[in-house]
């Protein structure tokens, strides 16, 4: 017998189903359904005629309404019959998994149950949904909050997808209740970090990951960089790069330096240079602290004698009693000061003379204009002469003086200077030479030693100009006499 004797009424439908006469057969078996609201027999019998004429959707409606009098009457495994034939061609399986999950958790088989849920999240995979995936695996992982397998093989899933946030809401809950050992936190740790996780998510299990495994700074060292630079703490500073050796902790100190300016970082980077023991390196560094005021004696002694050696407190005793680091402005040097002399009671012009090209160039004006006439006023005339010209002798000069201007250092070129000035005139050129010394030196100087000459030309034209000139200023001179 195919059918169960329990519905002896349906037996004339099951007769005609088996000649293979599926219209009449389906026919009686609505019929009865109609009548017999609860029969699970003519639910299963209408759904296979439908699937056997390719009907699926009526089927399936069927199917369902057939898992669920199962189910209802607590006949659970043959509904997860139903629902595992319609897992087979049904367009709508995320509701018949979660069926199937629900079933197996009423059934007191959670792992089961989980099953059909890590199924449902596959199946969303498999569609690219990758969020919905994340979802659902996020589900199971609450509802197994303690167990490592099921943790262990989401982590897994979710590390495929890239889900760095969900991997670390599950790493913040198992570190928690320990349901996850420690390698398998800092293996999921490190994948974060390799794969440029955002800091914030990672950094909580950075530490324990550095404490159990010192060496691996160097992979959590491209995110401290990014989470200490825009979240510094000098507290956080010091507890995690005292987690791992100090010569691989330059990398991160040195890149901190650059946009940080902070004593825990100029002390830890101290604290580097005086294990390596290069003495300019630690000086660089005192330097540094010296700029920042951040220089502890006390703190330095501890470097010292956790590196083992008293350079850093030699070259910061050094740097605190040397005045030459301290950054002064620099000192002005004074300009030179020409003193203003009262001309008024001369009766000429006296050109003055700021450049030793321009005293090369003077023309000799009425340079005789004071051996003209005794009775002429005598005015004295004291000149510092400024440091422009290479020395600070004060000349006097008066209007009585041989030669006019010779106690400036000048001569006309009928007089030569006897002391004082120390050039010659050359008769067949015109030109007048003079030595390569300052033009204001004294006898005493010239006995020194001797000096180089160089020889200054004048052409004739300048030598004409300078004669009609000198002609002129005595006309001129003598005009005013006797007008006087």
């Amino acid at each position: 017998m195919l059918f169960k004797p329990k519905e002896p009424d349906i037996f004339e439908a099951h007769s005609l189903y088996v000649d293979g006469k599926y219209d009449k057969a389906l026919q009686e078996y609505e019929m009865y359904y109609a009548q017999n609201a609860d029969s699970t027999s003519a639910l299963r019998m209408m759904a296979n005629i439908h699937l056997m004429a390719e009907d699926r959707a009526k089927a399936e409606s069927l199917l369902i309404r057939l898992a669920d009098k199962y189910i209802d009457s607590g006949q659970y495994y043959s509904a997860l019959n139903v629902i595992s034939r319609m897992l087979l061609f049904s367009a709508d399986k995320q509701k018949l998994y979660r069926q199937a999950a629900e079933t197996y958790t009423k059934l007191n088989r959670p792992k089961l149950a989980t099953r059909y849920i890590f199924a449902l999240a596959d199946m969303f995979k498999s569609a690219g949904k990758f969020s919905e995936c994340s979802a659902i695996l996020m589900e199971i992982a609450k509802a197994n909050p303690k167990d490592e397998k099921i943790l262990t093989k989401i982590l897994r899933k979710l590390t495929v997808l890239g889900m760095h946030r969900e991997i670390s809401e599950i790493l913040t809950m198992s570190s928690g209740n320990g349901a996850l050992p420690d390698y398998e936190i800092d293996d999921v740790t490190v994948y974060l970090l390799e794969s440029n996780c955002p800091a914030d998510l990672v950094m909580p299990f950075v530490k324990g990951l550095l404490r159990r495994n010192p060496h691996s700074f160097e992979v959590a060292e491209h995110t401290l960089i990014s989470h200490l630079s825009r979240n510094f703490d000098p507290q956080e500073f010091v507890e995690t790069v005292a987690l791992a050796p100090s010569q691989e902790t330059r990398k991160l100190t040195l890149a901190l330096r650059e946009v940080i300016a902070d004593k825990a970082i100029l002390s830890h980077l101290l604290f580097i240079e005086a294990e390596t023991g290069d003495r300019d390196r630690i000086k660089g560094v005192i330097y540094e602290m010296f700029l920042e005021n951040a220089i502890d004696m006390d703190a330095i002694a501890d470097i010292c004698r956790r590196a083992g050696n008293d350079i850093a407190l030699e070259e910061a005793s050094k740097m605190i009693a040397s005045t030459d680091v301290k950054q002064t402005a620099p000192e002005k040097t004074e300009e030179p000061v020409h003193e203003t002399v009262d001309y008024s009671s001369v009766p000429f012009e006296l050109e003055t003379f700021d450049k030793i090209e321009d005293i090369a160039s003077f023309e000799p004006v009425a340079l005789d204009l004071f051996e003209t006439d005794d009775s002429a006023p005598k005015v004295a005339v004291n000149v510092d002469i400024a440091d422009d010209f290479g020395f600070s002798d004060s000349q006097s000069a008066s209007a009585d003086t041989p030669g006019g201007f010779e106690a400036f250092g000048f001569e006309t070129p009928e007089q030569p200077q006897e002391a004082g000035f120390s050039g010659f005139e050359d008769e067949n050129s015109g030109n007048i030479t003079i030595k390569d010394d300052d033009f204001f030196s004294t006898p005493e100087k010239e006995a020194e030693k001797p000096h180089e000459v160089e020889t200054i030309k004048f052409d004739e034209n300048e030598l004409k100009e300078a004669s009609e000139k000198e002609e002129k200023g005595k006309k001129d001179f003598f005009s005013l006499e006797m007008e006087g």
